[in-house]
């Protein structure tokens, strides 16, 4: 069953393993930064410290352009969370991250917009 093509931004690439490895057994597709693969993605699932000082600027681009983003964040106080949902994030998920949890909550911001 397809559930859209996740676009993953993450620095920890031992993450990004298993990250993929885990949304794509859940029917997911998901690639890297590729021109190819934002002009196809469904979601954007990226790590809060990659994102930067350019998170807001992400977060309106994709919000314009009608793509939820997935803020991943090792950021336990509310702040952190608040900020990120302030600056347009569609939702926040703290590390160490339930994976469970992720499909479940990337499987309800794709069906927002699939």
């Amino acid at each position: 069953m397809f559930r859209g093509v996740i676009l993953l931004v993450d620095r920890f690439s031992g993450m990004n393993s298993l990250i993929s490895s885990y949304l794509t057994a859940s029917g997911f597709a998901v690639d890297g930064i590729t021109a190819e693969a934002l002009s196809s993605a469904h979601l954007v699932l990226m790590d809060i410290d990659t994102a930067g000082d350019r998170l807001s600027e992400i977060a309106g681009r994709l919000s314009a352009a009608g793509i939820p983003l997935v803020v991943l964040t090792s950021e336990h106080d509310s702040d952190g969370r608040l900020t990120a949902l302030e600056m347009g994030a569609a939702d926040v998920m703290s590390r160490p991250l339930d994976m469970a949890e992720l499909t479940a909550r990337v499987r309800a911001a794709t069906a927002r917009t699939l």
